[in-house]
């Protein structure tokens, strides 16, 4: 996902399919504490969230038993949560990955998401951070806000309260990693309180993807924050750090099934030298 800081097995980590048989010894050569779906754990209930808090805590316990690293803070906690740090000064990457199921509630205008216990850790993992780019992952999209599909905008005071905490913590280039949607595309939101828009970059799947039907038009979707088109095929996320440039850049790219560039959207980053 990301050149010479990140392990590119974290690409299909995060973006992959549930289930994948290529997740499972790429995850176990991984330095990350990553188990295959973490995010995305559909049992019996499509979309679900904290309904399903037995069955997914089942899940949890199921994959530390078997390859699960005996050390891992999760293991304590209620969710799968979790952050790791790469690179140094001037490079330093952090990837927070968030648990949008265990203490999801219904959707509704109110309704939250993450859970108190995850959103004070989530607030002490951008204060406290000395990081230069901050990754969130994201089961679902956070920025896109027009679809019928799952999104944070479903939940709009939990959505505004990640924003309003991005924006109090200070965190520096935050972009926001999220699947689901069968397709890929790259969302930009400005917030006047922070200097750096706030990019999406959505990428699945790497083995089917969406398909326009009679109900709804994938190709012809709106989303207002888009940045350029969407691709509706097979595809998956990469991102490029210029880090020697006498101004650091991302470059947040969908490739397709052969590795070409489908979209692209270079960034500049906030990086003191």
């Amino acid at each position: 996902m990301c050149e010479d800081s990140i392990e590119p097995v974290l690409c299909i980590a995060i973006f992959g399919e549930d289930n994948d048989p290529l997740l499972v010894p790429l995850a176990a050569g991984s330095k990350v504490d990553l188990e295959p779906g973490d995010e995305l754990m559909r049992f019996g209930v499509e979309s679900g969230g904290s309904a399903l808090r037995p069955v997914l805590q089942l899940v949890q316990d199921f994959r530390f038993g078997f390859g699960g690293r005996p050390e891992s803070p999760r293991r304590k906690q209620a969710g799968v949560f979790a952050s790791y740090t790469f690179g140094p000064p001037g490079k330093r990457v952090k990837i927070i990955l968030l648990d949008g199921r265990y203490h999801r509630e219904k959707p509704g205008a109110t309704a939250d998401m993450l859970g108190s216990e995850q959103w004070q850790w989530l607030e002490q993992q951008l204060t406290a951070s000395d990081a230069d780019v901050h990754l969130i992952g994201s089961g679902i999209q956070v920025i896109a806000s027009e679809h019928p599909y799952e999104k944070w905008a479903e939940f709009p005071q939990s959505r505004q309260r990640l924003f309003d905490l991005v924006a109090r913590s200070g965190a520096r280039n935050v972009i926001f990693l999220s699947g689901d949607r069968h397709l890929g595309e790259i969302s930009r939101f400005s917030d006047p309180r922070i200097s750096q828009p706030l990019y999406d970059i959505t990428s699945s799947g790497m083995t089917h993807h969406a398909k326009d039907n009679f109900f709804h038009s994938f190709t012809h979707e709106t989303n207002q924050f888009r940045c350029g088109k969407n691709f509706v095929d097979l595809n998956f996320g990469l991102i490029q750090f210029n880090w020697d440039a006498r101004a650091p850049t991302a470059t947040l790219q969908i490739r397709d099934a052969n590795n070409a560039v489908r979209i692209e959207e270079k960034i500049g980053l906030a990086i003191t030298k």
